[in-house]
């Protein structure tokens, strides 16, 4: 336990006191979103914290303020830390190595678990506990003197961000654009407008695909609000350089002018593009209103498709690939995948078998019976053990499930003539 710094104030008696202070009920929740997007800059830019850290001025984007937090932090933690001859088989020691191991080291809580022999159970139970002393300890600094525990402002719908925010991804945003128009249909109805969407290609872009989709819907659901009866709002993709801008064209408006300027978006716009590090742009004319979204592309080198209807799988190849180098883009629906593959032109598929609709046999006949697609290297990912039968078929390598993480980059290395 040497290697860890200890301090002046000790971590067992700062975990003996959480309950001597008030503190606002989701001021731990708000700790845990900043820990778990600690090396995120954009994130913290943004995150309520900041006011707290540094007063009226902490939501500016300013790296000081950021770093002021990352500090404040990194400080807390370290108050946890144990006295100095605390055995090491000590249970003391755990809230403080779960946060540290955790946030600051940026471990899986599968290697932390394996490391202080727990199960991951435990961890959470003890990352509860030292979440609340921390935020005790915060609060005694930031809060409890004027004995307020009044939320900042924005500071709720940040809470619900960071609640659903992964870990940052390559997803295709066309089928995320879909479902969000989809989910519009029922109130676009009631107020009499027509949504008329230009069937996107497929643009790999960098962010969190549930927040991008609660993007488009909050942008389509303010756009049909202040639109004409019998109006039509158009939507669509496109690329631009480093790019995916997905646009809004509305026609005749029955809102002022005036209210569609940037400064009067919801917030809900704003947080989530600020979550997404999406820039938005407003523009209006004569002939209507346009609401645009720039949403960073991924990079074209490297990118991997999963053809996988196993959300599970996804986030686990999304977490192996992701700390690899790679950017993913998963397809679940297998109707229609090789026309979206073809449109996207991955650097390799990786292909699931045993799917609802269509399966992975006749999808890797339709890959490699198509010209655009028959070139990209293909690797069959089944608990069906048919090496032979998927190499019969043109792919190009196969894995086998359960999947490993060293036997997956393996494959993609094999793929990728890397090896």
């Amino acid at each position: 336990m040497g290697r860890f710094m200890t301090c002046s104030r000790q971590g067992d008696d700062r975990l003996t006191e959480h309950s001597s202070r008030p503190y606002p009920p989701n001021l731990p929740s708000e700790i845990r979103s900043a820990l778990g997007r600690f090396y995120d800059y954009a994130f913290l830019s943004q995150h309520p914290l900041l006011g707290r850290v540094c007063g009226p001025t902490g939501g500016s984007s300013s790296s000081r303020a950021v770093q002021n937090l990352r500090r404040a932090l990194i400080d807390a933690i370290e108050r946890l830390h144990p006295k100095v001859d605390t055995a090491d088989s000590d249970p003391a020691w755990r809230p403080y190595l779960v946060l540290h191991h955790r946030y600051i080291l940026g471990k899986e809580w599968e290697e932390v678990a394996s490391e202080l022999g727990l199960s991951v159970r435990q961890l959470q139970r003890e990352q509860s506990r030292a979440l609340e002393a921390i935020a005790t300890d915060l609060w005694e600094q930031w809060g409890a003197g004027d004995g307020n525990a009044e939320e900042p402002a924005g500071g709720a719908l940040w809470q619900e961000i960071s609640r659903v925010a992964e870990a940052k991804q390559a997803f295709d945003a066309g089928p995320q654009i879909e479902r969000a128009i989809a989910s519009l249909e029922a109130l676009a109805d009631r107020f009499g407008v027509a949504i008329r969407s230009v069937r996107p290609a497929a643009h790999a872009v960098v962010g969190d695909p549930t927040l991008y989709r609660q993007l488009i819907v909050a942008m389509l659901s303010y756009a049909i609000r202040r639109m004409a009866l019998g109006s039509t709002l158009t939507v669509d993709l496109r690329s631009a350089p480093h790019h995916a801008v997905c646009t809004l064209r509305a026609g005749e408006l029955t809102a002022p002018r005036e209210e569609l300027r940037m400064e009067n978006l919801p917030e809900a716009v704003t947080a989530l593009a600020q979550a997404q590090n999406a820039e938005i742009d407003v523009s209006g004319g004569a002939d209507g209103w346009t609401l645009s979204i720039r949403s960073v592309a991924a990079e074209r080198t490297r990118v991997v498709a999963l053809v996988e209807d196993n959300q599970d799988m996804v986030a686990l190849f999304s977490r192996i690939l992701s700390a690899a180098g790679y950017h993913l883009v998963g397809f679940s629906d297998s109707e229609a995948v090789v026309e979206r593959l073809a449109d996207l032109m991955p650097d390799a598929i990786v292909l699931d078998v045993m799917m609802r609709g269509v399966d992975g046999w006749e999808i890797l006949q339709q890959l490699k019976a198509d010209p655009r697609t028959q070139q990209i290297p293909v690797a069959i990912c089944s608990v069906l053990d048919e090496p032979e039968l998927a190499r019969s078929l043109g792919a190009d390598s196969y894995i086998l499930k359960p999947v490993r993480p060293a036997r997956l980059q393996s494959c993609l290395a094999e793929l990728f003539h890397e090896t």
